[in-house]
């Protein structure tokens, strides 16, 4: 993984003099500054977060839509959940091929053709395994599904059945290209998805799950919310006793993480928006090894570092946010229906 690394890191320092000719395309626009005082009052009025614990967890899965979402939200809980004995299994959805001009700047074979972003989505796997090696996860925990980069809520939404996949704009694929892919060959569209996050579920029965949050504003991650919701809708029904936590994470959304003029070591605030007397919003304390790791999982992923600036090491604070979710009866309808 090392030597991965080292070797995604050259490439970067020779293609540094494209960064005056390209203009990158990111995957959510870049944060307009607000007034520290904006900021404080915003903090002030937010009630006081929960404090949540790992205590009698003992199996932990985390859905991640791309490769370094796993790291960058919950990758102090998967140190901690470890530290605490329990298991932990992650799933990548997808392996991150869709960014417009990152096999051209990074220099990979195949350039803007589809090879190209075939060969920028092993990179983002390759980084993702290093990543979590760094967190004391193994490659044998860890679960690629290689479905389409933005092409999730798509499955979700029009292209259900197999017989009408839904084929990636830039590898060009309807199916995973990728090596180690949970389901080799599995057509992308949406009941193959929930299909495997079903089996997964069903074979694991994680005690708790730790999902996108729902109102993230990256269509990936709002329909991977939808995804492993009815995913544990359908276990639920099947078995009224299984009832995991379900703990959500924000990465997309406004101008979070930032906070601009408010010191890092300050932890995470949700946005005041997404606050309301409907939900629980909690933080995992982390302990200052675990936050020195989750930086140095975050340095595995050189070409997300370079192309998104500071946002990646933003997520590297003394805890971690999340949501506590719960299942209405409209979601365990929906299982129901999706399941057949």
């Amino acid at each position: 993984m090392k030597k991965h690394t080292r070797k995604i890191t050259s490439i970067i320092n020779k293609a540094m003099n494209l960064l005056t000719l390209l203009v990158v395309t990111f995957s959510s626009a870049l944060p307009r500054n607000m007034p520290v005082r904006a900021i404080a009052l915003a903090i002030s009025s937010l009630p006081a977060l929960a404090s949540l614990t790992l205590e009698g967890i003992q199996r932990v899965l985390v859905v991640a839509p791309h490769p370094d979402d796993e790291t960058i939200a919950p990758g102090g809980l998967i140190q901690a959940a470890l530290a605490n004995g329990a298991q932990v299994r992650v799933v990548i959805l997808t392996n991150g091929d869709g960014q417009l001009f990152a096999p051209l700047l990074f220099g990979l074979e195949g350039g803007l053709l589809p090879a190209g972003y075939v060969s920028m989505g092993e990179s983002r796997q390759a980084e993702s395994l290093a990543a979590l090696e760094t967190l004391g996860l193994p490659a044998e925990d860890i679960r690629f599904l290689g479905y389409p980069d933005r092409g999730i809520q798509l499955m979700l939404e029009q292209n259900w059945r197999a017989a009408d996949p839904y084929t990636a704009p830039f590898t060009r694929a309807s199916s995973s290209p990728y090596t180690g892919t949970y389901q080799p060959g599995a057509a992308y569209c949406g009941e193959n998805l929930f299909s495997d996050l079903q089996a997964l579920v069903n074979d694991y029965r994680p005690d708790l799950v730790v999902l996108p949050h729902p109102a993230d504003q990256h269509s990936d991650h709002a329909a991977a919310s939808t995804f492993t919701a009815f995913a544990i809708a359908a276990a639920r029904t099947a078995d009224p006793a299984y009832r995991p936590v379900l703990w959500a994470y924000l990465v997309h959304y406004g101008e979070y993480p930032w906070m601009e003029g408010v010191d890092r070591s300050m932890g995470f605030f949700p946005p005041s928006d997404l606050v309301t007397g409907k939900n629980t919003w909690g933080v995992l304390a982390l302990t200052d090894h675990q936050v020195q790791d989750k930086s140095a999982a975050i340095a595995e992923y050189p070409t997300q570092t370079l192309l998104l600036g500071k946002f990646l090491p933003e997520f590297a604070r003394p805890d971690e946010l999340f949501m506590v979710m719960t299942l209405n009866a409209g979601i365990l309808q929906a299982g129901v229906s999706l399941s057949y």
